[in-house]
Order: structure tokens, then C-alpha cells, then sequence
């Protein structure tokens, strides 16, 4: 993103700014809007849901209308690989993408893809089923990961940011949690007159 910045002499130069990744971005504004819902009341709020929604809609029928005319479809239903591969290699296009339901991978690939990048940190994971709304997958067995507690939020936030249409994860071969020490109650009052003996 360039934005303009006026200098000292007046002149104006061109500043490239990084955006904003795309979860801190998102939860910038789901942020906002929970201030603005609290500050707006029961008779504004609607209204302002109808606007965001009216927005995001206008955005999605745009971009739509942008992958049409950048990746048209040939007659056998192909479109450029290359070009789709790029748009999904970019974290910020791609969740937006995602978000009007127009990634150009579909639901399998975009998967596949995520879980591998995260193999060296979470370990490896194969998707067992697609079906509906629901994906089940399974770790691969015998291999060093992060705690169970930590491993099952982070693999099911892994999953549903690559593919939020899915509504559920169904993660198999995960251990249980460890269970908590057992802690050793000490009757001070026995010990004291065990020791006077």
C-alpha cells in the first residue's frame, strides 16, 4: 500500500506501507465492531449490521467479477494455474478470497497445502474426509508435537482460517492430556506429634 506523506519543503513523496497481515487485520475489525455495537444500541445496530453486510457483499460481487476477467475459464473448465497459484500464495488475497467463496484452489488442495507448511511445527496431518461441512483428520503416529492442549486449538484454527466453510474438525490420533499431578496432602498436626514420640 502506498500512502502519501507531505515533507518539510512541501514536496509530496509516495511511502510503501506493508498491509496489515490478514488475522491481525480481521481482528482489528471484529474488534470495532463490538465497539461500535455497544456504542449504537438496539435500534442503530441493525442498521449498522445491514451496512457491513451490504459492503462485504459489494466487495465479494467485485471481486468476482475481477477473478472472471483475470482467470477465465476455458471451455474445458480450466483456468491459468500459475495465476491461481499466486493469488492463493498470498495470504491477504487469498483469505479474502476464501471469505466471498472464490478461492481459486479448491477446498482439498487449499487444505493439503496449509497442513504441510504446518508439518514442521505441528507435525504431519492427513485429511481423511471432506464431506459437507465437516472435515475429519488424523495425525501421523510417532512423531514429536507440541502438547495435546496445545496441538487440538491450534490445528482446528489451522484448518477453519484455510477453510472457513467448513463448520467442524474431527481430529483423530490425538492423545489425551496429560492429567494433572496428584498432589500430596501433609497433615502437619500428625507429623508434629509423630515427631515427639
Amino acid at each position: 500500500m502506498s500512502e502519501s506523506v507531505d515533507s518539510e519543503e512541501g514536496a509530496t513523496t509516495n511511502v510503501h506501507m506493508e498491509p496489515e497481515p490478514a488475522r491481525a487485520a480481521s481482528e482489528r475489525i471484529e474488534r470495532l465492531l463490538d465497539e461500535v455495537r455497544g456504542l449504537a444500541g438496539p435500534v442503530a445496530w441493525p442498521r449498522v449490521e445491514e451496512l457491513v453486510h451490504a459492503l462485504v457483499e459489494l466487495y465479494g460481487r467485485g471481486l468476482e467479477r475481477l477473478l472472471a476477467l483475470l482467470l477465465p475459464a476455458s471451455p474445458e473448465g480450466a483456468r491459468d494455474p500459475e495465476l491461481s497459484a499466486r493469488l492463493a500464495g498470498d495470504e491477504l488475497v487469498a483469505s479474502l478470497l476464501t471469505l466471498h467463496g472464490l478461492h481459486p484452489l479448491p477446498l482439498e488442495a487449499r487444505l493439503t497445502r496449509a497442513l504441510a507448511e504446518a508439518a514442521a511445527e505441528l507435525g504431519p496431518v492427513e485429511i481423511l474426509t471432506l464431506e459437507g461441512a465437516r472435515a475429519r483428520v488424523r495425525l501421523v503416529p510417532g512423531q514429536r508435537r507440541p502438547p495435546p492442549e496445545v496441538l487440538g486449538p491450534l490445528l482446528e484454527r489451522l484448518v477453519l482460517d484455510v477453510a472457513p466453510e467448513l463448520e467442524s474438525v474431527t481430529i483423530e490420533g490425538l492423545p489425551p492430556p496429560a492429567p494433572d499431578p496428584q498432589l500430596v496432602q501433609i497433615d502437619l498436626n500428625r507429623s508434629r506429634a509423630g515427631g515427639r514420640q
